[in-house]
């Protein structure tokens, strides 16, 4: 669809407390938080539509995160140092569009990530973000139903709307990885406890068999408040900022790309809509890198570093083994036989009931001298050229690696995805022009230094080793044997051919962070400061993973959580003096 630019405001401004632009992860959340204060008004702002069934069914993840409709679908310039091998030598970044966000479409994978990530924040200057300071926004909205878990109160809590739990099936690949771990040393463990080192199940958010993302555990139950106001298909194209007074105070937002509207904010704008589309308002609204903003005619408002410290955890996707057993996930049978979709739609159990089939991962610290994880090992029990959008074009692969790939279509088997937690590795974002509907350009500068391929590498062999276990040695588990294309001058296996592998194979693990960078005013880089105000604009927050400084170690969707707790209990002690 083409969009339209009337170029007229429409109706009278509406009025409210508070503005929150993108009803996503954080954004939802943050809406029911600050509706619970009755005189307050609260409008959610959201570009995309409501969640659907298709989105909430966990196996069906992989269409959710392709399918047009639902995203956007970002796309990394194009280097020589990654995805040589990448449909048109690009990483796809897909971000929820839609309400819940990326919470609709990601591996629904739940956790906090190391105590140390967030003691770095405080050590940054960050007054606040230690874990100890943190730890009860985390426990507030968990309520974790995994057995044996409950009763750890110090490190689960049972309390809060946002269900945690292991998949209601469970196959017998995810136990032989686990008993890989512990057959090579590691331990079997809490990934949310203090000690993070070792081999687990995936914890996930999921109720009666579905996905609950932030749209179903945060704002549906309270869309009924008088005073929370939920708008859909409304895209923010600009913050309203009063430039004497360097003051928000409102947005600018257009309906189906169509007419354009006004809404004021007596108190704040809250900005929530990711670590792409965040800075992206930001630059178009006048706070930005000088230079970059007036090369597109930018008033600048304020010269601010927003786009830089951009942060990914990467992977590569060539580590498919295969096995002698059909004891996995095969989605082509799956999808296509009906007793699989009867018995989910009867029971909400099966195996629809897990995220794309992936069922457990393991964190490691290869370099062995921290006991703080460097790589994590996602497991799925499954081969992913067995997803029938994997090998499409619109999956990730370009059309040679398609064909490569789709002798293991009918295959029995499991893929590892080794994910390098912490790169040192920085990118950064800016506009590609003045248009709101225009995705921003990103250089994510993966593997831009030696000791970020160096890590990945023996996160890659520790991999590979599980195989020599005798939990994976009954099923003859062997890695794919073909080398890469564009990789075979490499002797297969030797650290040379991964490292080629890495420049060819590159793929993103979606989690886009520190666009906003949070610090101290002493900062020169902070965008927002501890209390996630924009530094030099009043009344204008940003609360998303754009604001962290540095990645943590996992999955993002539990710490973005944190965050918009965090960041509406910062608000409501501002307000409420």
């Amino acid at each position: 669809m083409a969009f339209l630019n009337v170029g007229m405001i429409s109706a009278s401004p509406e009025e409210y407390d508070f503005i929150i632009v993108g009803g996503g992860t954080a954004g939802c959340l943050i809406a029911n938080r600050l509706s619970e204060i009755e005189n307050w008004n609260v409008l959610l702002l959201e570009a995309g539509g409501e969640e659907n069934f298709i989105q909430d069914v966990p196996l069906l993840q992989p269409l959710a995160e392709t399918f047009p409709f639902w995203i956007y679908n970002y796309e990394a310039e194009k280097s020589d140092s990654y995805a040589l091998s990448m449909r048109s030598g690009q990483i796809r970044i897909p971000n929820g569009k839609v309400l819940g966000g990326s919470s609709t479409i990601n591996g629904m994978v739940y956790n906090r990530g190391n105590k140390n990530d967030f003691d770095v924040w405080e050590k940054l200057g960050n007054t606040g973000w230690s874990y100890d300071n943190v730890l009860p926004y985390f426990s507030k909205h968990e309520n974790t139903i995994i057995s044996g878990l409950r009763i750890k109160k110090k490190d689960n809590s049972t309390d809060g709307e946002l269900y945690i739990a292991r998949p209601p099936y469970r196959s017998p690949l995810s136990d032989a990885f686990v008993n890989s771990g512990q057959q090579n040393g590691y331990p079997y463990y809490d990934y949310n406890s203090h000690e993070q080192i070792g081999f687990t199940y995936t914890g996930i958010t999921i109720k009666n068999g579905e996905r609950l993302s932030s749209n179903n555990a945060f704002l549906s139950p309270v869309r009924h408040r008088n005073n929370l106001i939920v708008k859909t298909d409304s895209m923010v194209t600009r913050i309203l900022i009063d430039r004497n007074e360097t003051k928000a105070y409102g947005v600018e937002y257009k309906v189906f790309g169509l007419i354009s509207f006004q809404a004021l904010a007596k108190k704040e704008v809250i900005v929530c809509a990711g670590a792409l589309r965040s800075p992206q308002l930001l630059m178009l609204s006048g706070i930005g890198p000088r230079n970059h903003l007036e090369k597109f005619g930018i008033a600048v408002i304020q010269d601010s570093k927003v786009g830089y410290n951009y942060r990914d955890q990467v992977t590569i996707l060539n580590l498919f083994f295969t096995i002698n057993e059909t004891i996995g996930f095969r989605l082509y049978d799956i999808i296509e036989d009906i007793k699989y979709i009867s018995e989910y739609l009867l029971t909400k159990n099966g195996q629809f009931s897990v995220p794309a089939g992936f069922e457990g991962f393991s964190f490691l610290d290869v370099d062995g001298n921290d006991n703080i994880p460097d790589v994590e090992l996602f497991f799925g029990s499954v081969l992913l050229p067995s997803i029938p959008f994997f090998l499409s074009p619109l999956g990730p692969l370009s059309d040679e690696l398609n064909s490569f790939y789709a002798p293991l279509k009918n295959k029995n088997g499991f893929t590892i995805l080794p994910f390098l937690l912490k790169p040192e590795s920085v990118g950064r974002l800016k506009l590609k022009d003045s248009n709101v509907f225009s995705n921003p350009i990103y250089e994510p500068n993966y593997f831009a230094t030696e000791r970020d391929k160096h890590t990945l590498i023996k996160g890659i062999k520790e991999a590979v080793r599980l195989t020599n276990t005798d939990a994976f040695k009954k099923y003859d588990a062997r890695l794919f044997p073909e080398p890469l294309p564009g990789c075979r001058n490499n002797t297969f296996g030797s650290y040379s051919y991964w490292e080629c592998c890495i420049k060819h194979s590159t793929f993103s693990g979606h989690h886009p962070t520190g666009t906003c960078k949070m610090g101290p005013i002493s900062d020169p880089d902070a965008v927002v400061d501890p209390s996630l105000r924009v530094i030099g604009i009043k009344n204008l927050r940003v609360a998303d993973a754009s604001v962290m400084p540095t990645l943590t170690s996992g999955h993002l969707m539990a710490p973005v959580y944190m965050i918009a707790e965090k960041a509406a209990d910062i608000v409501k002690k501002d307000w409420l003096k």
